[in-house]
């Protein structure tokens, strides 16, 4: 079997025996009853997406399988507990693409933590792949990752709680070097019903801008919202500018698609981060997690109620790097 189908059923559990379906590629449970996933569910080695919308009584996700490209979690608004991997080398294993947790309004500290670690690994991973894959190759061009939260992470290099900023690489060597750049959105609260976001994002000095359409749920946006995403054309827009103006200053402003009036403006973002990476800064970033991997403690500690990040510079730009505890979510 390779998928299985549940949606819009009254099913409220599925079997342990699920575990078995080695073969299983598609697992849609959206709109159903369900209040728990098996632990079993980790052995779905073939399992590549998982989606979970509106499964408004399920309170905790355990640990997934690392084949797992997509999730979808959106409209959970019972889910309190996320159970990601813990150590680094098990989140490298992972080649997720698109995660969503929109109007996951209850998810506790602890996993908010733990999906922004995940995240972090995940999108370095992805620009990576855009990077060094042809421009013809068949993939995913998009990655994006979505969770409550009103702070742009600090793991990404540029940060600011307005809508534009000014990104200098001049010390890059823009001819021999190719740039993905990840982008952080903090979304307010939005009202308007409608399936897209629009982001439109300039240049200073540059007549065109670009447009970058993301997905959002069908009706409100319950809370600010982290959304971070990796566009290769958005990439190659950004990388083309800084050939000719390595420092420049950018400017985004946000729309939100409605059934009936069109493209209608989104209040001020709440915030904006940029990440720009190459191949080197990613090698050196893939080798820093496989030293503290082999730590008996890696970079979560917790303080006074608080997670502390342990900050690690690598590269010219890239900083901040997120490592697990090896106890940590267990």
């Amino acid at each position: 079997m390779v998928l299985l189908n549940l949606e819009h059923t009254g099913i409220k559990q599925l079997p342990s025996s699920i575990g078995l379906q080695t073969k299983l590629e598609k697992l849609l449970l959206s709109h159903s009853f369900i209040e728990n996933l098996p632990k079993s569910i980790r052995r779905l080695s073939s399992l590549r997406h998982l989606e979970l919308r509106h499964c408004r009584k399920l309170q905790n996700l355990p640990k997934l399988p690392s084949s797992l490209i997509t999730l979808d979690a959106t409209g959970c608004v019972s889910l309190e507990n996320v159970t990601f991997p813990s150590r680094a080398l098990q989140v490298l294993k992972e080649n997720k693409t698109k995660v969503s947790f929109w109007n996951c309004v209850k998810l506790v500290e602890h996993s908010l933590k733990a999906i922004e670690l995940n995240a972090q690994i995940n999108m370095m991973k992805f620009a990576h792949k855009q990077i060094s894959t042809s421009s013809d190759h068949d993939y995913d061009a998009q990655g994006t990752y979505v969770y409550p939260g009103s702070s742009v992470p600090k793991w990404l290099v540029y940060r600011t709680t307005r809508n534009y900023m000014v990104i200098d690489l001049s010390f890059v060597n823009h001819f021999s070097d190719q740039l993905a750049f990840t982008f952080c959105f903090i979304v307010p609260q939005v009202e308007s019903e409608g399936f897209i976001l629009r982001f439109n994002i300039s240049v200073a000095g540059e007549a065109e801008n670009i447009q970058v359409y993301l997905n959002k749920p069908s009706q409100e946006i319950k809370s600010d919202h982290v959304y971070l995403m990796c566009d290769q054309g958005l990439s190659r827009y950004l990388n083309s500018r800084v050939k000719n103006q390595p420092k420049f200053k950018i400017k985004v402003t946000a729309e939100s698609g409605t059934l009936t009036l069109g493209y209608m403006p989104v209040m001020f973002l709440r915030g904006l981060g940029v990440s720009p990476i190459n191949i080197s800064q990613y090698l050196n970033f893939i080798q820093q997690m496989e030293i503290v991997a082999e730590g008996p403690c890696i970079s979560f500690f917790l303080m006074r109620n608080e997670i502390y990040i342990l900050t690690v510079f690598l590269g010219l730009v890239i900083k901040n790097v997120f490592c697990a505890a090896n106890e940590f979510l267990r």
